[in-house]
C-alpha cells in the first residue's frame, strides 16, 4: 500500500453461472457485506464475481472501485486451482491489498493478504449426505484455503466450533463475525395479530430436512390440528416433491419459488410461525427475516438457528423429531400469549445483528492484516 490511498479490498464471489441473479445465502451475504463496506467509506471496495453485472444492484456497482466478471469452472476443485493461476493478475488490475473470499471456493493467491468466510462445514458435520468424492474434494479445497489465507471468518459460534474441531490448525487464524439481519425498514407487523399459516423458507437441499416438516404436517392433520402451510424456495433435486408424495393426511403445502421480497415480507408478517427443520445450519438467515417481521420461530435446538434466534426468542424441538415439532406447533397454535412473547423477543433479538456491525468487524481485521491502524485518504478512478 502507498500512503496516498485507503486499503483496497477485493470481494471474490464464486457461483455457477446458472445462479446469476438468484438469491442464495452466499449471494445475500456478498451483496449486503459489499453494500456496507462501500457505505462505510473506510476502504476502497472492488468486486470480482461470476454474476453478470446486470444481475447486481446497479447502485452498488456504481460505488465499486473495480468490477470484473469471471465464470466459475466446474468441478469446484478445478475452479479453485484456476483461481490460483488467474487471481494475481485480477488483484493487480484492481490494485487490491486484500482479497475477501465470501466462501471457501476462493483465491489462494493474489494480493498481499487473503481472508475467506466459512458459512458451514456440512461435508464434515453431515457426512452421510455427501458422496466420498464430494467429501474428499471439499476437504482438499478447505485445507488449501486454510494454508493460503491469512484469516478465516466464521458466521456463527456453531460454525467456528465445527471449523476448529475438524481443523485444529485453524484455531489461531479463525474468529466469529455474525452476519447481518434484514433492514428494520422492511414491512413488519404494526401490532401483533394471530397468524394464518405455517411458513417454511429455504432452497430445498438435503440438510434442510423438509421430510421432517411434512411428517409433522401429517401428524397435525391426524390430530385435527391441520393448518394452511406455505413452502418458499427452489427444489433443485426434487426433495420436496418426494416428501410431498409421502403425505397421507395433510393437505399439500402451497409451493412458491422466486417470489419478490415484498411478497415474502407479507408471508412473514402474516404467518403463525416460521418453521426451520435443518439438520445443520451455518447461520440461518430466514430466522432473522422472520423475527424482523415479528413472526415466531420454531427450530431445532441443536443447530446454529437456535444460537442466532436467541435462547429466549425461539421455540425449539429435537432435530429430526417430527413428533416433537408437531407438539411445539400445537402448543404455539393454542397459546396466544406465547405467540406474543416470541414475537416481542424475536424483534428484540434481531437487533443484535446488522450488516454495519459485520462490516466494521471485518474492516478491523483487514486493517490489522494490512498493518494499518486507520484508513488513509484516497482518490481512485472507477474501473470497468
Amino acid at each position: 500500500m502507498t500512503a496516498e490511498r485507503k486499503p483496497v479490498v477485493l470481494i471474490n464471489h464464486r457461483s455457477p453461472s446458472a445462479n446469476s441473479g438468484k438469491p442464495t445465502g452466499i449471494s445475500n451475504y456478498m451483496i449486503n457485506l459489499t453494500k456496507s463496506l462501500t457505505n462505510s467509506k473506510r476502504l476502497e471496495v472492488g468486486l470480482v464475481t461470476s454474476w453478470k453485472r446486470a444481475d447486481l444492484p446497479q447502485e452498488l456497482v456504481g460505488e465499486l472501485s473495480y468490477f470484473e466478471q469471471r465464470k466459475m469452472l466446474w468441478p469446484r476443485v478445478i475452479d479453485c486451482y484456476w483461481q490460483s493461476l488467474t487471481m494475481p493478475a485480477v488483484a493487480q488490475r484492481a490494485e487490491a491489498d486484500v482479497i475477501v473470499n465470501v466462501d471457501p471456493i476462493g483465491a489462494t493467491t493474489g494480493a498481499r493478504s487473503r481472508i475467506f468466510v466459512a458459512h458451514d462445514l456440512y461435508f464434515k458435520t453431515l457426512r452421510n449426505q455427501y458422496s466420498w468424492k464430494e467429501r474428499v474434494c471439499s476437504d482438499h479445497i478447505f485445507r488449501k484455503m486454510l494454508r493460503c489465507n491469512d484469516a478465516v471468518v466464521c458466521v456463527s459460534d456453531s460454525t467456528l466450533y465445527d471449523l476448529q474441531r475438524h481443523y485444529p490448525e485453524a484455531k489461531e487464524k479463525s474468529f466469529r463475525v455474525y452476519s447481518g439481519s434484514p433492514s428494520s425498514s422492511v414491512a413488519k407487523k404494526q401490532a401483533f395479530s394471530e397468524g394464518t399459516h405455517l411458513l417454511w423458507v429455504s432452497n430445498v437441499t438435503a440438510n434442510k430436512n423438509i421430510g421432517c416438516f411434512y411428517e409433522a404436517l401429517d401428524m397435525l392433520a391426524q390430530r385435527d390440528r391441520e393448518i394452511k402451510t406455505i413452502v418458499v424456495g427452489n427444489d433443485p433435486s426434487g426433495l420436496e416433491v418426494q416428501a410431498r408424495k409421502r403425505l397421507r393426511y395433510a393437505t399439500p403445502p402451497i409451493r412458491l419459488a422466486n417470489i419478490s421480497k415484498e411478497f415474502l415480507s407479507k408471508l412473514y408478517g402474516t404467518c403463525l410461525c416460521l418453521v426451520n427443520t435443518s439438520h445443520g445450519e451455518g447461520f440461518g438467515f430466514p430466522v432473522l427475516e422472520a423475527q424482523v417481521h415479528g413472526a415466531p420461530v420454531v427450530c431445532p435446538h441443536e443447530s446454529a438457528t437456535a444460537e442466532i434466534g436467541g435462547a429466549q426468542a425461539v421455540m425449539t424441538f429435537q432435530s429430526g423429531s417430527a413428533k416433537d415439532l408437531a407438539d411445539q406447533v400445537m402448543e404455539l397454535q393454542s397459546n396466544r400469549g406465547l405467540q406474543e412473547e416470541l414475537s416481542r423477543e424475536g424483534l428484540r433479538n434481531s437487533k443484535r445483528f446488522s450488516w454495519d456491525r459485520t462490516a466494521r468487524s471485518l474492516e478491523e481485521a483487514i486493517f490489522k492484516i494490512c498493518g494499518e491502524s486507520e484508513p488513509r485518504q484516497s482518490e481512485r478512478v472507477l474501473s470497468s
